[in-house]
């Protein structure tokens, strides 16, 4: 509750409630960390081909949201509902497990992507440098290649409803290794242009520290089970992420 009312109230400002056009911008940047990805979306030039490698969970009306004139491509296993509601000119696709890697190089074809997104995917895998080297075998020159995954830190953070340890959910296989998929991208021949593990801006770690403790006291007070949120994994730092580019071709 108290993190959907701070972001209201900061977009809110940012639009219109400060004529300081300062201002405005320190907010737009402050709001845009809380989805780093949409940096890179924003830079994708009109037209530009976005693939989602898990995409659900209401992925592509929050990529609509930044950047709706883009060409965006949504992957992920059969059986789940992110082909519902989707926004006019995306499209999605759902592949069996056994043939997922082989059926996204063929959806995304001879066109390659001007952006890759794949936000916790990488630990669900058994072997995450397969879709690391195929993600970065489909970048267009000049295309920018986005990976997020639960951080070492996850193994010791507190349990919570939407996944705070990395434990808590059950389908997870193993922590990324940071090391090794630097090494892999680079061997792609990709140029890493950020890395942080963990990713936990400095503005963001008082935010984390007070809405933890004050859920611990929620728990004791009311027996309410500790929840999870965008705001407060960067506040604690849940996640690492990389940033990789694939050089333009002289």
């Amino acid at each position: 509750m108290c993190e959907r009312w701070l972001w209201r109230r900061i977009r809110v400002a940012e639009s219109d409630g400060y004529p300081s056009r300062m201002v405005r911008k320190v907010l737009k940047r402050v709001r845009q960390k809380q989805i780093p990805w949409s940096r890179c979306l924003l830079d994708v030039p009109p037209g530009g081909v976005v693939v989602d490698v898990g995409c659900a969970n209401g992925s592509p009306q929050r990529f609509s949201r930044v950047r709706s004139d883009i060409r965006y491509l949504g992957t992920d296993l059969e059986g789940n509902s992110a082909a519902i509601n989707l926004p006019a000119g995306f499209h999605v696709s759902l592949f069996p497990p056994e043939s997922y890697l082989g059926d996204l190089a063929t959806a995304v074809g001879s066109e390659r992507a001007d952006l890759i997104v794949v936000k916790h995917v990488l630990e669900h895998l058994a072997d995450p440098n397969a879709m690391v080297r195929v993600c970065a075998s489909l970048l267009s020159p000049g295309g920018v290649l986005y990976l997020s995954f639960p951080s070492t830190r996850s193994l010791t953070l507190p349990s919570a409803v939407g996944t705070l340890n990395f434990h808590d959910d059950p389908t997870h296989v193993a922590v990324p290794s940071v090391e090794a998929i630097r090494g892999t991208l680079v061997a792609e021949g990709l140029q890493i242009t950020l890395c942080r593990d963990p990713y936990r801006p400095v503005v963001f770690r008082p935010i984390g520290f007070l809405l933890l403790h004050a859920q611990r006291m929620r728990r004791i007070l009311t027996g309410s089970p500790l929840r999870a949120s965008a705001l407060l994994w960067a506040g604690v730092g849940f996640e690492s992420m990389l940033v990789a580019k694939r050089p333009l071709q002289s």
